[in-house]
């Protein structure tokens, strides 16, 4: 009965110590939600820091799903059919919280395999 009480123990604590793991883009955002609270938060100069220009799409969309983001590309320009822009979401609500929370958007611009542009929102949501 001890050895499977500490075994769910141990079990639990491994689990919610990944969980709590963050990337830092995260909490800067967190930080910035701590201190405006309006419904729309542009967090692009947050996201440029953490997103740099000229960076590797690769390593940046792996990054991002290994933190949870959902991404995925935008049909393309007719103009310019080297150019992708990906939409990058996280939802930041918990279900305890009713449906109520934020989501995290990110706008990154791509051509051959590098970081153009990048850009962010945060949206608060209600029911």
């Amino acid at each position: 009965m001890v050895k499977r009480f500490v075994f769910l123990l141990m079990t639990g604590f491994i689990f919610f110590q990944g969980c709590a793991m963050a990337s830092e883009l995260i909490d800067d955002i967190k930080q910035a939600r701590e201190k405006d609270n309006s419904t729309r938060l542009d967090v692009s100069s947050i996201v440029r820091k953490h997103v740099k220009n000229e960076s590797s799409w690769g390593a940046i969309s792996d990054r991002l799903v290994k933190d949870g983001f959902e991404c995925h590309a935008r049909p393309p320009q007719k103009s310019d059919s080297n150019l992708t822009v990906y939409d990058c979401v996280l939802d930041l609500r918990k279900w305890y919280k009713l449906g109520f929370g934020d989501k995290l958007r990110l706008d990154i611009s791509v051509q051959n395999d590098r970081v153009i542009t990048s850009g962010g929102e945060l949206i608060y949501l209600s029911l």
